[in-house]
């Protein structure tokens, strides 16, 4: 019997640690769970990082995908209508003027602002996109999946299905993806150390 244990490092962060989630970003404790119950027997635990996801992430196709959860996947809709929800996200993203290091002012069109308020919704929703094209696929569908942010922690069959699926996410989005993987198999992630353990059951 293999399982996994998670120490925490010197530094916590309570919050990045309850809010990995199985299968995608969420809230709740779901993903902490999996990493604890998942197993290494003949499998890889490996993580995956989003290269500066926060200036990389395509607004207007971001916006768009927004406006499909919101008005085309939900049963309740919201009150304000969906041009008027467009031109407000629009307004707080792409008309953010800053001053350069020159002094000039200028104007970011693509990307989000680090520090943004809509900074982490805009790359929790883009991930979300690139999850549903990549997961989708059956062969490439790791047995564990959990994601902070820009962090990703995965169990998969072998190093072949790592290269693929990091492959994947690259290819589906305009993002880079690196990759951490021991060949211990303990793997440092966000403020846990995952390590497996090997355990047996003693019979008297």
């Amino acid at each position: 019997m293999t399982m996994l244990i998670m120490k925490q490092n010197n530094k916590s962060n309570d919050d990045q640690a309850a809010a990995v989630a199985g299968g995608g970003a969420s809230d709740g404790d779901n993903g902490d769970n999996d990493i604890r119950k998942s197993t290494t027997d003949n499998c890889l635990i490996a993580s995956l990082d989003a290269v500066s996801l926060f200036t990389n992430v395509p607004v207007d196709e971001t916006i768009d995908f927004i406006l499909d959860e919101v008005y085309r996947s939900y049963h309740q809709h919201l009150d304000i209508p969906e041009n008027l929800l467009r031109f407000l996200l629009e307004a707080c993203t792409k008309e953010s003027p800053f001053r350069g290091s020159d002094g000039k002012m200028y104007r970011q069109v693509d990307g989000v602002v680090m520090g943004s308020p809509l900074g982490v919704l805009f790359a929790n929703f883009y991930m979300g996109l690139v999850e549903r094209r990549v997961l989708s696929v059956p062969h490439l569908r790791p047995f564990t999946y959990g994601r902070y942010v820009d962090d990703i922690f995965v169990k998969v069959r072998d190093r072949k299905h790592l290269q693929d699926l990091r492959d994947a996410f690259i290819s589906s989005s305009c993002l880079n993806f690196t990759l951490e993987l021991h060949d211990d198999g303990s793997l440092p992630f966000l403020d846990v150390f995952v390590k497996p353990v090997v355990t047996s059951v003693h019979v008297k």
